[in-house]
């Protein structure tokens, strides 16, 4: 009788055989949670072997595949396997290049930081690689002004005592910071940008952070120094428990030039917040949890759900002993655990949960401005919104519906609200409301 670790030669091809009990060889001895892994072995194995059967069957044209492919058809081969792998971890990714293997001996843990880059995790990058890295930076429009961009916002829509900040990159504060390249110093550089976005924030009477757009993530390090702008210092943020090494590091809130501890903040996100932007929101949205007057409201729709910052590592051949020459295979090798939830938005529910959803057809930075403008009054001890900023046409539409978002406010379950000590109200199942509510589901323990 076979047993249940093997794979019938007669379905797939030694190669692709191979290719499989080295992706779950390398999970064994190296991804986050070993239990959810031993418990779902199985099933993950049995989704690559046919996942394989249709990639024989309708990209390399051959049922039985025993000619290697060629290079495009080994990158839509892993294309095809990872939306297997996502779909156990989204950081669990397999990369066909051949050129990462050629830099790497059995053993070695390399961290991607780009599709051309090999850091080593345990003695630091080479300098021609830190510096094509920073070339990388410079050039990709998703990282210029270090992370920060658009952060006066969209002309004509944001009024002036509301601050936006569209953070599309998370860059490691210490990426640059040594002597052998300050040609571009893009971890000093960027922590400066932050300070002069923060700045700018600190006159502001509302607050939008922009976590929506791009599908990037980052380092733990600059979402530490993000939020620790909104918490007092010392407060714990996030702990993270390697299992390669079997330590753990926790960050909490660093000392910052100000802080802006006394003003609502809007998080917008979508499917497209990923990892570290997804811990920005969360950690702000847990810590919510803990004040008595709410400051924080998450709004749009659930995220991506990765957790789990991940490591690449070479595939040792399970026949040979080598190591296979054509892939890499990125592994989740840390989880993320919240002091608040004792969980983390992948372990508990998959995503960050906005405490407003807003339909992907609405705008939701429109929706984000008019929730801010019903809250400014509370917060200023101004006589009216009107009096103090400049109008333009779209906001005074906004202005309009004011009354409206106010009522609507009242019954939200999670939304800010400052104007009385009592605990949130209720959700009215009868309420007409322009979005949908989303209760917080129950934290898993």
């Amino acid at each position: 009788m076979q047993r249940k670790s093997e794979i019938n030669p007669e379905i797939l091809p030694q190669w692709q055989i191979d290719l499989i009990n080295q992706v779950l060889n390398t999970m064994d001895n190296y991804y986050c949670l070993p239990d959810k892994f031993s418990e779902k072995k199985e099933e993950l194995k049995n989704a690559l072997v046919i996942k394989c059967k249709e990639v024989n069957e309708t990209i390399l044209n051959d049922v039985s595949s025993r000619v290697l492919p060629s290079p495009e058809q080994y990158k839509e081969l892993s294309s095809q396997l990872n939306e297997v792998l996502h779909n156990f971890d989204p950081h669990l990714e397999l990369e066909y290049n051949p050129k990462f293997i050629e830099k790497m001996k059995a053993g070695n843990k390399i961290k991607l930081r780009d599709n051309s880059v090999i850091f080593d995790f345990s003695e630091g990058p080479p300098k021609e690689e830190i510096e094509k890295w920073n070339q990388y930076e410079q050039d990709n429009p998703n990282t210029r002004n270090f992370g920060f961009i658009d952060y006066q916002g969209p002309s004509g829509l944001i009024p002036d005592n509301i601050g936006y900040v569209n953070i599309s990159h998370l860059i490691d504060p210490q990426l640059g910071a040594s002597e052998t390249e300050k040609k571009y110093r893009m971890g000093p550089n960027a922590i400066k940008r932050l300070h002069e976005v923060m700045n700018g924030l600190q006159k502001k009477e509302g607050i939008i952070l922009d976590l929506s757009v791009t599908p990037y993530g980052g380092s733990p390090e600059m979402v530490q120094n993000i939020v620790s702008f909104f918490m007092p210092d010392d407060t714990p943020i996030n702990t993270v428990h390697d299992r390669v090494t079997g330590t753990q590091k926790t960050y909490e809130a660093i000392s910052t030039p100000w802080k802006l501890l006394d003003k609502p903040v809007v998080i917008l996100v979508g499917p497209n917040t990923f990892s570290g932007r997804e811990e920005t929101a969360y950690d702000l949205q847990q810590f919510n949890m803990t004040l008595k007057e709410k400051r924080f409201t998450v709004m749009g729709q659930s995220t991506k759900g990765g957790a789990h910052p991940e490591c690449s590592f070479p595939l040792v051949d399970t026949t040979f002993g080598g190591i296979n020459d054509t892939f890499v295979l990125r592994v989740p090798y840390a989880t993320s655990i919240n002091p608040i939830s004792g969980t983390n938005w992948e372990d508990g529910s998959r995503g960050v949960q906005p405490d407003i959803v807003i339909p992907k057809e609405e705008n939701s930075l429109m929706v984000a401005v008019e929730y801010l403008i019903s809250l400014i009054p509370q917060y200023s001890k101004a006589e009216s919104v009107i009096q103090t900023q400049h109008i333009t046409g779209e906001t005074e539409e906004l202005l309009a519906s004011r009354e409206r978002m106010q009522e609507f406010k009242a019954k939200v379950p999670h939304a800010p609200d400052i104007s009385s000590n009592q605990e949130d109200v209720k959700k009215d199942d009868s309420l007409t409301s322009p979005f949908q509510i989303t209760p917080k589901p129950p934290q898993e323990q």
